[in-house]
């Protein structure tokens, strides 16, 4: 829902891989005492090409990691 609601919404892609590259970098940090599994749900329907860039932009940051 954060796509539909403009009160915490991610507005532009930016937000959105802002997010993602975030809540990895904590998952990555906390990984060598608890390991666990970063989700990204992405649901079907309309996704405007900004969001799947950033998404895009987030797995190339992730396997440069």
């Amino acid at each position: 829902m954060r796509f539909g609601v403009a009160a915490w919404a991610f507005n532009t892609g930016d937000h959105f891989f802002s997010y993602l590259k975030d809540a990895s970098m904590c998952f990555m940090k906390e990984a060598a005492s608890n390991p666990e599994m970063l989700s990204i749900v992405c649901m079907p329907g309309d996704w405007p090409p900004g969001r799947f860039r950033a998404l895009q932009r987030f797995l190339d940051y992730i396997e440069a990691q």
